[in-house]
């Protein structure tokens, strides 16, 4: 059975997600980085996360390299972040003027993001364009001030303000 790819696309923006920095450093030692939605929990005991990525994507190759990456999960009015890592400029000028500073991993951690998660990569797998990357979190930085998530959906980034004051 064959679905049409526009009506599949059509429903995915449907899908609301937060928007996150995925980071790595490569293996020259340079800084590496893209937005991405495509992220969610496998595992609490141990804590494993997933993130997908396209194969075509220009920082593909660094993440598969690396061995470790971390997940900066952006804030509501990041807006300027997300669509700095998501456009065609190169991994230097997405880094900077950005506080950052290196994990214990190795992997770039962008400030001001509600949450960050070092991770080890332990395993991946490919379907389709896109190949799944299973990380063990080894370390979790949490915002001191619980703050909405920024969010993607309908091709348009958003917050859902409720979120971080009914916590």
């Amino acid at each position: 059975m064959s679905i049409d790819a526009n009506n599949f696309r059509a429903g995915m923006r449907r899908l609301a997600a937060s928007v996150t920095v995925l980071t790595t450093r490569s293996a020259d030692g340079a800084e590496v980085g893209l937005t991405a939605t495509a992220v969610c929990s496998v595992s609490a005991d141990p804590p494993v996360l997933l993130c997908c990525m396209n194969k075509t994507n220009a920082s593909f190759a660094a993440f598969c390299e690396a061995g470790h990456f971390a997940v900066n999960v952006l804030p509501a009015g990041a807006h300027d972040i997300a669509t700095r890592f998501a456009t065609s400029m190169s991994h230097a000028e997405r880094f900077s003027g950005l506080d950052w500073r290196h994990s214990a991993t190795g992997s770039p951690l962008i400030a001001g993001s509600l949450a960050i998660f070092d991770c080890k990569l332990i395993e991946h797998a490919d379907i389709g364009s896109h190949r799944i990357f299973f990380g063990e979190v080894r370390d979790v930085h949490l915002a001191e001030l619980e703050q909405s998530p920024l969010l993607y959906a309908f091709g348009a980034y958003g917050s859902f303000e409720s979120a971080a004051s009914n916590s």
